[in-house]
């Protein structure tokens, strides 16, 4: 929940430096090696709006494959987990180079109407 709360948090606060009304959407990239639970992060976004400029926003999120470098043989490669061998030379020398973040990629702001 907490992921959650700051993601809205940090949207909301966007909006109100560009002066913006409420959130029509937030799109978030999430890693496969993040350890966030996409259909837990989906429920949580909608209980985090809740009352605030975020409320009734369509909350993005797409997922991020991971990869790995071998540190060995130098092959990049798709990634499954953090303690894989190199499918290339099945050496342990294995860095992850993309998928373990969470990323807030977009914010759409609805532009606020003026009092009549």
């Amino acid at each position: 929940m907490s992921l959650a709360l700051n993601i809205v948090d940090l949207a909301v606060e966007a909006a109100e430096k560009e002066n913006g009304g409420r959130l029509s959407g937030i799109e978030i990239e999430v890693g496969a090696l993040s350890g966030v639970m996409v259909d837990s992060l989906e429920f949580c976004l909608e209980a985090a709006a809740r009352t605030t400029k975020a409320e009734g926003a369509t909350f993005s999120i797409v997922s991020k494959a991971a990869c790995g470098k071998c540190t060995d043989c130098g092959i990049d490669f798709a990634a499954t987990s953090f303690y894989q061998h190199c499918p290339g030379c099945n050496g342990i020398g294995v860095q992850i180079t993309g998928g373990r973040d969470l990323k807030v990629t977009a914010i759409t702001i609805e532009e606020e109407s003026p009092d009549v």
